[in-house]
């Protein structure tokens, strides 16, 4: 009986080890930012790709950008009788990109955005 109830104490605590959280969303990500000085953004981000000051607001930016590939179809097809090689219709490179811009006031992150169709949702 003991040994049925450790195994069962084992297992409750395996599987408790397994489940996680609700994932965050990026926004929910960036939003803990806000209150972050300027120093503790660019420390945790790496330096800004680029940084424009208007009217005492600071927009400091950082750019990612990917080639993806997305493959094609066709190409190897089988039957009973064997393996024949047929049209492929080819895959193509297309190129995504994301701005994810900080504003700063007074030497604190107030708020971002996020711009471009390669941004994570």
């Amino acid at each position: 009986m003991t040994a049925v109830r450790s195994l069962a104490i084992f297992l409750a605590v395996l599987v408790a080890g397994c489940q996680s959280g609700p994932r965050l969303t990026i926004e929910q990500r960036l939003a803990a930012y806000q209150g972050w000085s300027e120093q503790q953004l660019v420390n945790d981000m790496g330096p800004p790709d680029n940084v424009y000051v208007l009217d005492g607001t600071r927009y400091l930016s950082w750019y990612t950008q990917k080639t993806r590939y997305r493959p094609g179809f066709g190409g190897y097809f089988g039957d009973r009788n064997g393996l024949f090689i047929g049209p492929s219709y080819g895959g193509y490179a297309y190129s995504v990109s994301c701005k994810t811009t900080f504003l700063v006031k007074r030497s604190k992150v107030v708020g971002f955005d996020l711009q471009g169709n390669g941004c994570p949702r």
